[in-house]
């Protein structure tokens, strides 16, 4: 027979009735194990999934979803902002108003804590923030937030500030308007020059006539290497081919920033910095001042170095507490903070305090930068003492009978001008700073515009 079918009576059986009864059993278990693998997929596969609507087989593969969800949790960034007291004590401020934009520009305005901090969720990329509180100036500033983090940011009161604040820079800082950053309350400026003795900052004459044109007090500074086998003399004479027309009057004092060489050891490392110290000195008549964190101050230098100025880092982030200066008595310059935002910048900055207010901070200035002479001999008769005054300025008669030799230094800057001799007197009264010894010799000395 052509057909394909049993006869009727094989398809009548009792054994064709099981067969099919076993085939209905196995499909029904089919069924109720395929509901209960889909009861226990988890939700998230399930809504997340897609199917092709021909086979209707599902799409959904586990590792993409987990990859998918955390890139959905990190479109968002939690910054927690400090804000300080920037002027005086340091301390964290309440009632600080801030506002701004996260990086997809949502806006947002939130007020400082008891604890002078807000938290603010939004999305990655450059944030804006303005911030404000009665008595101080506002501030606004723009920073890159792509990841959950904590900034500090400072405000500087409005009246009745004493202290000078400042900042140093290099081309790391990128653009830099100028104008903001010193309406922010900013005085002062140190800006990269050199580092080594091949290597100029790009940023660096752009930076000093910035800040300068916008009326602050600029000065630059060398980045020393001695680490990397370069002569003091070298790095010196490069620092001031490229920088020497900003070593001039109306400038800050330049800077030598040592932060590395303490491989050499103390001793090593302090002669080269005496060479360089010394040969900017007798090229430019300035002498320069010295920035070094605490560790290099402590352990890394001679006691003679502590004759040059002082700039210290160390990051205390409150201006109003003391620095651990070393082989230092006082400080003239202190980088207390180096993840400060400043208004007209983008991302952190140095943040820097002068230890004196504004008038004190005009010492700093180059008044004159001319050839430096040697050591002063003058012939004195009838002087017989020996003092070292408060301000520093030493002198030094020899007791002699007839004759003595005054020797003057003040942290070399007798030697970066002559000495005048304005006017010479006798008398048998002596100055304040004399004893009564007899017979005296009364003069003065000329230097700039100071009298001594």
């Amino acid at each position: 027979s052509r057909s394909t079918l049993s006869s009727p009576a094989s398809r009548g059986s009792g054994t064709g009735r099981h067969q099919g009864c076993v085939i209905m059993k196995q499909v029904v278990f089919l069924v109720v194990l395929f509901a209960l693998v889909a009861i226990a997929l988890p939700v998230t596969a399930m809504d997340i999934g897609t199917s092709d609507n021909t086979t209707g087989s599902s799409l959904v593969n586990p590792t993409v979803i987990s990859v998918e969800a955390s890139q959905i949790q990190s479109a968002y960034v939690t910054l927690t902002l400090y804000v300080h007291d920037g002027s005086t004590s340091g301390s964290l401020l309440s009632n600080v108003q801030v506002t701004g934009s996260d990086g997809a520009g949502n806006s947002f305005s939130k007020t400082t804590s008891s604890g002078g901090y807000v938290t603010i969720t939004g999305k990655p990329g450059t944030w804006s923030f303005t911030a404000s509180k009665s008595g101080y100036n506002s501030d606004s500033w723009t920073q890159s937030i792509t990841a959950t983090c904590e900034k500090h940011a400072y405000l500087i009161l409005t009246s009745g500030n004493d202290r000078v604040f400042g900042i140093d820079v290099s081309h790391r800082q990128g653009e830099i308007n100028w104008n903001s950053v010193h309406n922010s309350g900013k005085s002062f400026a140190f800006v990269k020059a050199t580092e080594g003795n091949e290597f100029t900052d790009p940023k660096f004459i752009t930076n000093m006539n910035g800040a300068s044109a916008n009326g602050m007090l600029v000065g630059a500074y060398h980045f020393a290497r001695p680490d990397s086998g370069n002569s003091a003399t070298d790095e010196a004479n490069y620092f001031v081919d490229i920088a020497g027309d900003y070593i001039s009057q109306g400038y800050l004092r330049p800077v030598l920033d040592l932060e590395s060489g303490d491989a050499l050891g103390k001793e090593t490392l302090s002669q080269w910095v005496k060479t360089w110290v010394s040969t900017v000195h007798e090229r430019t008549g300035v002498k320069p001042i010295i920035y070094v964190n605490s560790n290099y101050a402590k352990n890394y230098l001679n006691q003679e170095i502590n004759q040059n100025d002082l700039w210290i880092a160390h990051w205390k982030y409150d201006p109003s507490l003391s620095p651990d200066t070393g082989i230092w008595t006082n400080w003239v310059f202190w980088q207390y903070s180096d993840k400060g935002q400043v208004s007209g910048i983008e991302g952190d900055v140095d943040l820097d305090v002068f230890n004196g207010d504004q008038s004190l901070l005009q010492n700093y200035i180059i008044t004159s930068a001319t050839t430096p002479s040697t050591c002063v001999k003058l012939n004195v008769p009838y002087i017989h003492q020996v003092y070292d005054t408060a301000d520093d300025f030493r002198g030094c008669w020899a007791c002699a009978p007839t004759s003595a030799v005054m020797v003057l230094a003040y942290h070399g800057l007798i030697e970066k001008d002559p000495i005048q001799i304005s006017s010479i007197s006798y008398g048998s009264k002596p100055p304040a700073h004399v004893s009564d010894y007899g017979k005296y010799v009364s003069r003065e000395y000329q230097y700039g515009n100071t009298a001594f």
